[in-house]
């Protein structure tokens, strides 16, 4: 004869499982993210060296003329210079009348062309007729 079958019906609450299987395979990149909110202020660096110096700039406009100095004091007198002569070289008549200087200081000859007048004209004319 053979045993009875008897059938237990009873709720699993827990189940424990001893040892770990292999791991499985790797899932699919997720969606990115939203962007964060901006986290604070850091603290101020040091001063950092000091940069080497530039090349020199074009020259700029000139300036405006400064105001005149003060008159300065009187030179001393110069010596007496070589008196000047001028004698009187040719004179001859004309209509226009003129006058030249020749020569250099201190010789110099001043000639003169004097104007004819018709008064002077009759003049000759009745003395010699």
């Amino acid at each position: 004869m053979s045993d009875p079958i008897v059938i237990v019906q009873e709720q699993i609450t827990s189940v424990s499982i001893s040892g770990q299987g292999q791991q499985g395979i790797q899932g699919a990149t997720g969606a990115q993210g939203s962007t964060g909110s901006q986290g604070a202020q850091g603290a101020q660096g040091s001063q950092g060296a000091q940069g080497s110096q530039g090349s020199q700039g074009a020259i700029g406009n000139q300036g405006a003329q400064g105001v005149q100095g003060n008159t300065g004091v009187q030179g001393a007198q110069g010596p007496t210079g070589t008196p000047n002569t001028i004698s009187i070289g040719t004179v001859t008549s004309n209509p226009t009348a003129s006058a030249t200087m020749t020569g250099s200081s201190p010789t110099q000859t001043l000639n003169l062309v004097l104007p004819t007048s018709p008064l002077y004209l009759i003049y000759l004319a009745n003395t010699y007729v």
